[in-house]
């Protein structure tokens, strides 16, 4: 995924795909054959869900315990954090599909050679992103994955983050390595994690914007007001900490930005940012027993027998 944007002033922030429906409100649309709202209708719609499942997880970063605490009350905001996340992950694949069925709105018929050269090439562009976003749900759905909890403390001061639990074919519990490569012992941090799909949110924009151009002919609108509740997002996660986990420090930085006079969301691009990763830092996990498992696999430490 390769996307660099920016934004003269946070007052104009928005998607791509916004500005390219706002373009085409007078042009002819199918939704009505797929049982849809107006495209631009189902876009605002998808797209407020994912910013507010976000917002509550920033909302809930602020609240979670320390990883020493043991009691039933910490506990159970650990959980709700987890299954709050576990809704932000739905959203995000729900609205990639969202944007599949945006795209089906301006062709009268799917069996087109047209529809099938621009919607192939829809899909193929940004499967990248929903790839990363789908193993993950996949895994929690139909494969008994479940999101497990990490707490990075060091110097540089507190990190969470996130790994899909999985069990590897020795039978131990831990990262699932078709998701946590190579071995199943890494993790994400929601520094990085956050600011990647805020990324994937405008990358699939940008690639809907197109695909919504070459299927109408109809450049952008260049006045629009800004997204408000999209631009307080960029903001927030922009504000989190970016304290990453030690293998994510070679990865892209996922830039966040925004000041008073420009916004950026960037990655791939260079970095802009950098990214800090907490020398000697003391790593905690949430994990639950099933009353007979007895190996089990900590990120950054190993197995633990």
């Amino acid at each position: 995924m390769i996307l660099d944007i920016k934004f003269p002033a946070p007052r104009r922030v928005n998607t791509q795909a916004t500005l390219a429906l706002e373009a085409s409100r007078e042009t002819e649309t199918f939704h009505a054959r797929l049982r849809l709202r107006p495209p631009i209708g189902v876009y605002n719609l998808s797209l407020a869900t994912v910013i507010g499942h976000f917002d509550r997880c920033i909302d809930e970063i602020g609240e979670l315990p320390p990883m020493n605490d043991r009691s039933t009350q910490a506990s159970a905001k650990r959980n709700e954090f987890l299954a709050t996340l576990d809704g932000l992950l739905d959203a995000l694949m729900e609205h990639i599909d969202d944007c599949n069925s945006v795209l089906k709105c301006f062709f009268k018929d799917e069996k087109s050679t047209e529809y099938k050269e621009i919607y192939n090439a829809f899909k193929s562009e940004i499967r990248p992103y929903r790839d990363r976003v789908g193993k993950i749900v996949n895994k929690i759905k139909h494969e008994q994955g479940r999101l497990r909890l990490v707490h990075s403390d060091s110097v540089l001061g507190t990190s969470f983050g996130y790994y899909v639990e999985g069990v590897d074919l020795n039978g131990v519990i831990g990262p699932d390595p078709d998701i946590h490569h190579p071995r199943g012992e890494t993790a994400y941090s929601l520094g990085r994690d956050f600011r990647l799909h805020v990324n994937g949110i405008f990358f699939v924009a940008a690639r809907l914007a197109h695909a919504i151009y070459r299927a109408t002919g109809k450049g952008v609108v260049t006045s629009l007001p800004e997204n408000a509740s999209l631009a307080n997002l960029v903001k927030r996660v922009g504000d989190i900490p970016p304290i990453f986990f030690p293998d994510e420090i070679s990865q892209p930085f996922p830039t966040v930005k925004i000041t008073d006079t420009i916004c950026r969301v960037s990655v791939g691009f260079g970095n802009f940012e950098k990214a800090k990763s907490p020398p000697g830092a003391k790593i905690s996990v949430s994990f639950v027993g099933d009353g007979v498992s007895r190996s089990f696999r900590i990120p950054y430490i190993g197995k633990n027998n």
